[in-house]
């Protein structure tokens, strides 16, 4: 998809939370802090084992042992990189279901520079900074529009409390889950990917914004345990902390809800390591869970699953639409009903990642999953998309009426957004297949190939991507993507038909 900047939204006047935390939010910071405490306890509770060494043992004097010299550690990690990207995109003739304006870019150009530093302050504190500052052009941008965008994606400060306890404070990026295409419990990944520099997903990964919290680790012999606590910040608009333009924090985006998440890792059994989380989001409640087991040496089969309470994904998008006044129900006649209507019903819904990573002996690994999400569209919505579509469509052949098909087909592409933004699958049932090839067919080549099939339409997504390494400090790469299907399905219905994308990576 064309890396373009994705438009936050736009939220009410709201009140900062200070004073009146809610009381859910205190007792996840006091567990968050026990985390170091209990952990201290349990050691001291190990180090009472001492008292049974006989008397005579502990008199007697330790060999002397003479020191190894060692090579200082620093005290800093930096990685500094600069990303020069272009872009073709090219059109699909007549789509059925056409976007609301016709500002379609034919190319684009991203310069980034990224850095990411890790210090240790002391043997207790290290901070962490990573941030990337883009600058980005296209065709039909206004000169006048700023082509700046910052990302300042994470800044936190990490105490270890004692050996294995850590309580992370600040803007972090956390990151759950064992699967590669779909996430189900990666619950911090909603809205936070600003600008999209690709459709692989375990890029989009490492490419988002932080969510400002208050994280407390420990992790002992047979497992660990992870507290988190993000409140919701203020979104009064065009301030530091939530400039809409890309230069501030924008934790609108990250922190628009208060959010918890309790998870529990078990490393009891062999080859198998399960995952337990519980998450909070706006008083909603998730289950999640994460299991894998290695096969010998060749094969991981994985599952992740998460199952919450939440409307449909056309609910959740109108609600937030008209809420936001991005699509106001004024523009329509008296009495006439939004383009396309979901289940607005709060029930328990399911998402699902099951499949397996196979890697052989030419340094080749291949990833093949099922995606599930029940609160995507069915067959039978997606018929109800394109029916409103060709409506929508209709309507703009009357100056009369014009408007009203525009804020009609907003509606239906805000949909297919919505879904982009929470990196979720739009459709229930999705086949995805992600082969990577280290040293493919020359040294310093890498190959990477995505597929991704809508099981129920058939139409698909695929992304061939080559990357050859000119010595430790320079990269280039040339990638393609096609979007492929009839024009009433969901791939097939896109504005892009493919684009083709070549960069070049400089490490400092």
């Amino acid at each position: 998809m064309v890396p373009k900047r994705v438009p936050a939204p736009v939220q009410g006047q709201l009140t900062l939370m200070t004073a009146s935390l809610p009381k859910r939010f205190c007792i996840a910071l006091v567990l968050v802090m026990m985390i170091g405490l209990h952990g201290e306890s349990l050691r001291a509770d190990e180090n009472s084992d001492l008292e049974l060494i006989p008397d005579n043992i502990l008199s007697q004097s330790a060999p002397e042992v003479r020191p190894e010299a060692a090579a200082a550690e620093k005290p800093y990690r930096l990685k500094i990189f600069l990303d020069e990207t272009g872009q073709g995109n090219f059109e699909r003739g007549s789509p059925v279901v056409p976007t609301p304006s016709d500002d379609f870019s034919r190319w684009n150009n991203r310069i980034s520079l990224d850095i990411r530093t890790e210090v240790n302050l002391s043997p207790a504190f290290s901070f962490t900074f990573a941030d990337r500052l883009s600058h980005i052009v296209e065709e039909h941008m206004d000169p006048s529009e700023d082509s700046l965008w910052n990302d300042l994606k994470e800044i936190y400060l990490t105490w270890n409390a004692y050996e294995s306890d850590y309580i992370d404070l600040g803007r972090v990026n956390v990151k759950n889950g064992v699967a590669m295409g779909f996430n189900p419990t990666d619950y911090f990944k909603k809205n936070a990917v600003t600008i999209r520099i690709s459709e692989d997903a375990s890029v989009l990964r490492e490419n988002r914004l932080g969510t400002f919290m208050i994280r407390g680790q420990g992790v002992w012999e047979k497992g660990s345990l992870t507290l988190i606590a993000a409140p919701e910040i203020s979104h009064e608009p065009d301030k530091w902390w939530t400039d809409g333009s890309g230069r501030g924090l924008q934790l609108q985006r990250t922190n628009d809800e208060t959010r918890f998440l309790a998870k529990v890792n078990v490393n009891t059994f062999k080859d198998l390591n399960p995952e337990i989380l519980y998450f909070i989001d706006d008083g909603r409640s998730n289950w999640g869970l994460n299991l894998s087991k290695g096969f010998g040496d060749q094969i991981v089969a994985y599952v992740e699953t998460s199952i919450g309470q939440r409307a449909d994904v056309i609910s959740e998008t109108l609600q937030k639409a008209i809420a936001t006044g991005t699509f106001p129900l004024s523009t329509f006649p008296a009495n006439t009903p939004p383009a396309i209507t979901g289940s607005d019903e709060i029930r328990l819904r399911s998402q699902l990642a099951a499949g397996f990573s196979y890697t052989d002996k030419s340094n080749r690994t291949t990833n093949i999953e099922y995606h599930y999400n029940e609160a995507g569209l069915s067959p039978e919505q997606w018929d109800k998309w394109f029916q409103a579509g060709a409506q929508g469509k209709s309507f703009l052949d009357n100056p009369a009426t014009e408007a009203i098909g525009k804020s009609m087909l907003g509606q239906l592409w805000s949909v297919r957004q919505f879904a982009q933004e929470a990196e979720e699958p739009l459709s229930r049932h999705v086949l995805f297949i992600r082969s990577f090839w280290q040293d493919a067919l020359i040294y310093k080549l890498d190959l990477t190939g995505i597929f991704q099939m809508n099981l129920e339409d058939k139409s698909f997504f695929i992304q061939p991507l080559a990357a050859y390494h000119l010595g430790d400090r320079t990269t280039l790469s040339l990638a393609f993507n096609f979007f492929l299907g009839s024009g009433e399905s969901e791939y097939g219905s896109l504005p892009q038909l493919w684009n083709v994308r070549t960069g070049i990576q400089y490490f400092f």
